[in-house]
This record gives C-alpha cells, structure tokens and sequence, in this order.
C-alpha cells in the first residue's frame, strides 16, 4: 500500500456542509475487520494454484 502524506486548506462556506462535517467528526464510524485465518487461505490458495499448473501440463 502507497503512503503519502496529504496537507491541502479546504474552504467551505455552506452552512449546511460544515455543519455536516462536524457531525460526521463528533461521530465518527466504527470500522469493524473480520478475523481471518490466513493458515487456511494460504493452504486453500495452494491448492487452487496445483489445479490450475495441473490443468496446464495437459
């Protein structure tokens, strides 16, 4: 993943928009991330990978 740093002054006059913004920044959203078993996607994404070489020595 690229990382970059970003710092740019936004000017908004809206009323409607900055009142929106500082709901959206009171609340912000919960971001909620699957446990995965990345043991079995390994042995899984294997096993795909032999179908597929296997399919092409034919």
């Amino acid at each position: 993943m690229a990382t970059t740093s970003f710092e740019k002054s936004f000017v908004v006059t809206d009323n409607d928009s900055i009142a929106q913004v500082k709901k959206d920044l009171a609340n912000p959203v919960k971001v909620v991330v699957k446990q995965r078993d990345y043991k079995a996607d390994k042995k899984k994404g294997l096993t795909l990978l032999a179908q597929q070489l296997s399919a092409l020595g034919t």
